[in-house]
């Protein structure tokens, strides 16, 4: 298939995830036992939490593992409504020295479901597929939006990679600036910026329209920095009894 006028083949993207899926089958799998391998339990009908010879050692055989043939082809588990699966068998060595036990039994982990060459999963006799979840990278993204009225408002939000992340948003037709943690509450920008240490008069020296933060700043007035964390944990949690824990 040629793309536009330049002489682009589109790729083949079932192509892409039929390698995937047998890179895991491949390598996926053997990487996962290998990593959680060997498992020594606690000391047996000892307290003393150190190495001894009444432990058991349980070592999954990562090289050995096989799968067994499936029940039905894929146009069978259509037709009967069952999942198109393959049951993961692996070779396990339990060990134990005082036990005098030394033996290797094969178990069967689970049902894993199989790829098909079109790319889909049979569960249930239904096609399924894997779609990939698009994330957003970690930054700042502004953006304007409008509401039902058409009225226009803006909309900061910072993405961290890790931990919550943090909304600022406008009020349409005033000068209310609100602050948004994860998907608790709003509240004020002010008060958010008291809790976490600014002095409202050097942001306001800073900013180009610190009229947007006198409005709110009229609203709630907190006295020192635990004072602001309180009313912030009271407006986000309104159920609980607001405090600060040192």
């Amino acid at each position: 298939m040629i793309l536009f006028r330049q002489k682009v083949a589109i790729p083949d993207f079932l192509d892409s995830q039929r390698k995937s899926f047998r890179l895991f089958l491949e390598t996926g799998i053997r990487r996962e036992l290998e990593f959680i391998s060997p498992i020594i339990g606690d000391s047996l009908g000892s307290s003393v939490r150190q190495s001894t010879d009444r432990q058991i050692s349980v070592s999954f055989l990562a090289n050995d593992f096989y799968f067994k043939k499936p029940l039905q082809n894929p146009k069978e588990a259509i037709q009967q409504m069952e999942t198109y699966s393959s049951s993961l068998v692996v070779p396990v060595h339990i060990y134990s020295k005082s036990l005098n036990v030394s033996c290797v039994l094969p178990i069967t982990f689970c049902d894993l479901p199989l790829m098909t060459e079109h790319g889909t999963f049979i569960i249930n006799g239904s096609p399924r597929v894997i779609v990939h979840q698009i994330v957003r990278c970690p930054g700042v993204y502004i953006k304007a939006q409008f509401d039902q009225k058409n009225r226009r408002s803006h909309l900061v939000s910072f993405l961290s990679s890790y931990g919550s992340w943090l909304r600022l948003e406008t009020v349409p037709n005033s000068l209310e600036i609100n602050a948004c943690i994860d998907n608790f509450r709003k509240l004020p920008a002010t008060l958010l910026l008291c809790a976490l240490g600014f002095d409202f008069k050097r942001v306001c020296e800073v900013v180009s329209y610190p009229a947007s933060l006198l409005y709110t700043e009229k609203l709630l007035k907190p006295k020192s920095c635990e004072d602001a964390m309180i009313m912030m944990t009271a407006l986000m949690f309104p159920h609980r009894a607001g405090s600060v824990v040192k």
